[in-house]
This record gives structure tokens, sequence and C-alpha cells, in this order.
């Protein structure tokens, strides 16, 4: 599954490259580069595939950031294995990448937390771009169901339900 492969190949290079290589800068732009396509893929693939959803920011020009969320809708109908899979990986990387941070911290190695921060970072940004993301979701189908409700009920029976 491509969601968990390039979360999977960051986190299995910076242990392994961190291990048998000397050479910091290369385990560092592997790791990086691994962490970016995983943050592009999970943003405008994975997340649209695996839970219907999709988020976006845009920086207007007096730099004011606005975020954007998208879902399919009422429509939505996901896989609860798939979502799962999604959400799991989409939480526990972020933990990892703060576990392999303080692990770097006790063993002295503060080159590493360089590549930690930015893994967690970008790994933390698409959690919380999908937390909101989700929440909006949530808050369009509960204002859907209301309206639909709403159509269908009479006023008489509306007065009864506010007493």
């Amino acid at each position: 599954m491509v969601h968990i492969a390039f979360k999977l190949a960051a986190l299995a290079c910076y242990l392994i490259l961190g291990l048998l290589i000397d050479d910091k800068t290369f385990c560092f732009l592997i790791v990086i580069i691994l962490s970016a396509v995983d943050f592009w893929i999970v943003k405008n693939v994975t997340g649209r595939i695996l839970v219907g959803l999709r988020w976006w920011s845009k920086i207007d020009e007096n730099g004011k950031e606005t975020w954007y969320f998208e879902s399919m809708g009422e429509v939505r109908q996901t896989n609860k294995t798939d979502s799962a899979v999604f959400w799991v990986a989409c939480y526990a990387v972020p933990l990892m990448w703060v576990l392999f941070a303080v692990t770097s911290i006790i063993s002295l190695q503060f080159s590493q937390l360089t590549i930690c921060a930015i893994g967690c970072g970008l790994a933390g940004v698409n959690l919380l771009g999908y937390i909101r993301c989700e929440k909006n979701h949530k808050a369009a189908v509960r204002g859907f169901l209301f309206n639909q409700a709403k159509k269908n009920i009479s006023g008489d029976q509306m007065a009864q339900l506010g007493q």
C-alpha cells in the first residue's frame, strides 16, 4: 500500500542508514526526500482515495493563511480497513519521529535531531490537516442532515422538539 510505503521507507532509512553510513548528509537527503514524497502522496492521493478527504492551504498577499477542506460529502463511502490504516499511520508516524528525536537527544546525536524534526513536521502537518478536514466533513454532514430533517418536519413538530 502506497500510503504506508514511503512512511516506512523514511523511518527504515533513518534507522538503517544511520547505522551503516557515516555520511549524515546522505542519510539526511534520503530521509527528507522520502518524507516529502510521503507528504505529497498522502495529502493529494491517498487521503482522497482511502478516506475521501483532501486539504490545502493558501497564503494571500497580506500573509494570511487560509485552510481549505474538501470531502466527498454525504456520498462518501470508505472502507473501514482502509480508513483505519490511514488514520493509524497518520497518528503513528509523527509519534515515531518524536520517539527517534528523544532517542537522539538521549544519545547526544544532535545532528539526527534535525531529520527527526523535519520528518515529524511533515507528518504532523498532514495529520493536523486531516483532523481539521474530518471535523469539517462531520460538521457539513450534520448540517446537511439537519436541513433535510427541517424540510420534512412540520412547524408544529419542530415546536414540540424545542420544548
